[in-house]
Order: C-alpha cells, then sequence, then structure tokens
C-alpha cells in the first residue's frame, strides 16, 4: 500500500526558549496542502520571509558545527532538526511553521517525546496524495576522514549508527533501527542531546548553547554523567545521533527508502550527504521529464 501525503489536523501553539540561542520563541504549525512541504515563516520581521525546509535553504558558507540552520537574506532559522525530526518520525509531509525568532523553542526538559504528543493530540490527517519517495537505487557513499556516510537499496528506511567518543563513559555505541512512527515515538525521540563538559565553555564563547542546562541535555565529564536524572538508555547518546540525522535528512524533501548507515557523523557531513542525495533527485525528476516529453512527442 502507497503512503499518502499527512498534514495536521489542528493548529498547534508552542512556546519556550531556544537550545543555542536561549531566546524566547513563539512558535505556530499549521495544516499545508499535499506536495507544499514544510515551510518556515519568519513573522517577527518587518515583512514575512519564508523559507522552505530543504537543503538548498542552507548557504554553502553556512556553519553546520552544532546544529542546522536554514535561510533566506537575512532571515535565519536555527536548529531546525529536531522539530523536522519529529515531522518526519511521524510521516507529516506538509506543514507550515510560523515562527516568531531565529531558532524553535526547545522542549524544556529535552524529551522530544514531548513533541510528539503535541502533534499527535493535533492529529493528523491523510491527504489522498500518494508520497513521493527517494528510493535508492544504488550504493552512495561520503567519506570525510573517519567519517562515512552510506545509503543502500531497501524496502523501509532504516538508519544505521555508530559514534566513538574517547569520553569512557560513552564510548563507542552502535543502534540501528527501522524508522516507523512508533519506533520514532518510543525509541529516538526521548534522546535528548548531550555534550562533554569540556567543550561547555568553547560552545559558549561561539554563542551557542545559551538555552542549555543540565535540565534538556546530558552532560559528560571523566567521571561520568553529571546530571541528577540518569540516562534514559543505555546508548542514549547514539539515539540522539540517529535523531539528529532524521532532522537533517528531511531536508531531502521526500521520505527516503533505503538504508542509510553512519559512522561518526555529525550535522557538517550531514549536509553534504543530503546535497548529494539532493543532485541526484533532481536527476532523476530531469530523466524523468526527458522520457514523459519523449514519449508524448512520438504520440503526437
Amino acid at each position: 500500500m502507497i503512503r499518502q501525503q499527512k498534514t495536521i489536523k489542528k493548529e498547534i501553539d508552542l512556546e519556550g526558549h531556544g537550545l543555542h540561542t536561549g531566546k524566547s520563541i513563539k512558535l505556530k504549525c499549521k495544516p499545508a496542502p499535499p506536495n507544499s512541504g514544510i515551510k518556515f515563516i519568519r513573522v517577527d520581521l518587518p515583512k514575512p520571509v519564508e523559507v522552505p525546509a530543504v537543503v538548498t535553504s542552507i548557504p554553502e558558507s553556512a556553519t553546520t558545527n552544532r546544529n542546522t540552520s536554514i535561510g533566506k537574506g537575512r532571515a535565519t532559522i536555527h536548529t531546525v532538526e529536531h522539530l523536522l525530526a519529529t515531522c518526519y518520525g511521524l510521516q507529516i509531509d506538509n506543514l507550515i511553521v510560523e515562527i516568531s525568532g531565529s531558532e524553535p523553542p526547545d522542549p524544556p526538559k529535552g524529551d522530544y517525546s514531548d513533541y510528539v504528543q503535541i502533534f499527535k493530540k493535533a492529529g493528523f490527517k491523510n491527504q489522498g496524495v500518494p508520497c513521493d519517495f527517494f528510493e535508492v537505487d544504488q550504493v552512495i557513499n561520503l567519506t570525510d576522514g573517519d567519517v562515512e556516510l552510506q545509503a543502500v537499496p531497501a524496502d523501509d528506511f532504516r538508519i544505521s549508527f555508530t559514534i566513538q567518543y574517547d569520553n569512557a563513559h560513552i564510548g563507542t555505541q552502535y543502534a540501528t533501527y527501522v524508522i516507523t512512527p512508533d519506533v520514532f515515538e518510543k525509541e529516538i525521540s526521548p534522546a535528548r542531546t548531550f555534550v562533554l563538559m569540556e567543550d561547555v565553555e568553547k560552545l559558549r564563547a561561539m554563542g551557542l548553547i545559551k538555552g542549555g542546562s543540565m535540565d534538556n541535555a546530558v552532560v559528560f565529564d571523566d567521571t561520568g554523567v553529571l546530571n541528577e536524572a540518569p540516562l534514559r538508555f543505555a546508548d542514549e547518546c547514539v539515539r540522539h545521533k540517529i535523531f539528529d540525522l532524521i532532522g537533517d535528512l528531511s531536508l531531502l524533501g521526500a521520505p527516503i527508502k533505503g538504508h542509510v548507515r553512519a559512522v561518526k557523523s555529525g550535522h557538517a557531513a550531514n549536509i553534504n550527504f543530503v546535497r548529494k542525495l539532493w543532485k541526484l533527485r533532481e536527476e532523476k525528476k530531469r530523466k524523468q521529464l526527458t522520457t514523459a516529453s519523449g514519449f508524448w512527442d512520438i504520440n503526437l
């Protein structure tokens, strides 16, 4: 059975603080028509600016160190990956996101399953239009030093991820999941972002994690987890990396049918990989149009 495109039934209002900017933000999600994709609209500017949630909205010169940002002109939206991962994981294809600032609000406790419950409460609307899947029909590789990303053909959407940290309390972790809404809700969305204590001051000096704390992130040092609350999963770190990768892959603008494997990847490599997938998708579209055009020319 071919999956149909979905949007939400009711509007959603969110309010909170951005993980990196620390600023108070209001956000409203609205239903959108079929084939429109997910679009952010900066409504706090003198003239609202619409920014499609696709990889071409990321400037080539953009910094993707600890988050993924999209923009148009001076209208930038930072750290879009968490909200986009939620939409992708729940199979929400079309959505209008009106935002009053430069970063979506993060859940107070860093629990993105809160996002899931908010969207589920709004309900989903089947739009009766088939999804335009990107079907991986060849092996696609990206290697940058010891970072590896690969997509191979599969009958579903699976992600396998390996992380390796010198910190003994993170170490090497591996996880693999077929990403369905149920798996995303129960196994992926509760996983919090994490950081090494030695990196905290460096990140703050870069103007990042201004809204971060031990309430919404897992902090590690040489002794272990510094948070009072324990880890939600023994491999919570790699699960959050899968969460981030899902959000970045959503910028392809189409659900993927294939197995994506990642080793030690982060946002910068993820985005370069999505750019590679985007080019392949555009090539497939051109070939389909050329074939269709040739067919009609012959039969005129």
